[in-house]
């Protein structure tokens, strides 16, 4: 299972494949694509991660 950290650098790495612009501000993952942006909790997409211990799973939601 990876750790939080090593989750998140993973996942941002994934979703600028898909997209423009992704990166972590502060808690947040934040998913960019003009002009439109969303933002989600670190700790619910990594929460999801540990219930399902999938990471492609988590990363299709």
């Amino acid at each position: 299972m990876l750790t939080i950290a090593d989750f998140s650098r993973k996942i941002i790495f994934d979703l600028n494949r898909t997209f423009p612009i992704a990166r972590v501000q502060g808690k947040y993952v934040i998913v960019e694509s003009k002009p439109n942006s969303v933002s989600v909790p670190i700790s619910s997409i990594y929460g999801e991660y540990q219930e399902t211990e999938d990471y492609g799973k988590t990363l299709e939601l």
